[in-house]
């Protein structure tokens, strides 16, 4: 029998080439005031089959409890990629504004954003001194949200003042205290890792079953 997300939870892509992890997005076509827990859903196909689990909405620095549910709403994704997650067994997540500044401690398989939400204005650090306002707003780069190395920046290196508000305001922890609250914090999908193998290179049938065995939806290839 069908399950009532028929219809409302789909595979929008799927692919399986043999070298690279497999990665399947299923996509929510969801009124506004519904959501989806796909925790617990089934995928299976002619190699085999798993199920989705759990995971964090909103990472905080070392978490190590990815218990959450993975909800979708309206307009959301949830992709499913056969790679392991950077955060260890199990570490399912939504990506936000700040990960640009773990880019540089882990390795992650599907994309996340790079760019830092937080670069200083001249008037935010008037009162530092010249070489750190000049270090800050020219030196470091703000595309890809590096906390930075300060050995070769000498006279940087040796004002507290500075090395304190880079310390202080320039890592992801600061970030996420900042903008945690932030209406676009998050990213519009679920990032869940299967560490697997799945789906035939050649032609499979990939089936998705929710929670509780019933039919949501299939893609032949």
């Amino acid at each position: 029998s069908t399950s009532p997300y028929l219809g409302k939870i789909r595979i929008s892509g799927f692919q399986a080439t043999g070298t690279s992890p497999f990665l399947l997005t299923l996509s929510a076509i969801l009124q506004e005031t519904e959501t989806a827990n796909v925790s617990n859903w089934t995928l299976k196909g002619k190699t085999g089959q798993f199920t989705i689990g759990y995971g964090v909405q909103k990472y905080y620095s070392n978490q190590s409890s990815f218990t959450q549910p993975i909800l979708v709403r309206q307009g959301q994704r949830v992709l499913i990629s056969g790679a392991q997650s950077p955060f260890g067994k199990g570490g399912n997540f939504r990506a936000n504004l700040c990960f640009g500044y773990l880019k540089q401690y882990y390795s992650f398989p599907l994309s996340v954003p790079s760019s830092c939400p937080d670069r200083p204005t001249l008037k935010d650090i008037s009162w530092m001194n010249p070489s750190c306002q000049e270090f800050i707003l020219n030196k470091l780069s703000w595309s890809d949200c590096k906390t930075p190395n300060l050995s070769q920046e000498i006279a940087v290196a040796t004002d507290p003042v500075c090395v304190s508000y880079i310390n202080t305001n320039l890592n992801y922890g600061a970030c996420f205290a900042r903008h945690q609250q932030d209406r676009d914090f998050l990213q519009n999908e679920w990032q869940v890792f299967a560490d697997r193998t799945f789906g035939h290179t050649l032609h499979d049938t990939i089936e998705v079953l929710d929670q509780d065995g019933l039919f949501v939806d299939r893609m032949i290839y």
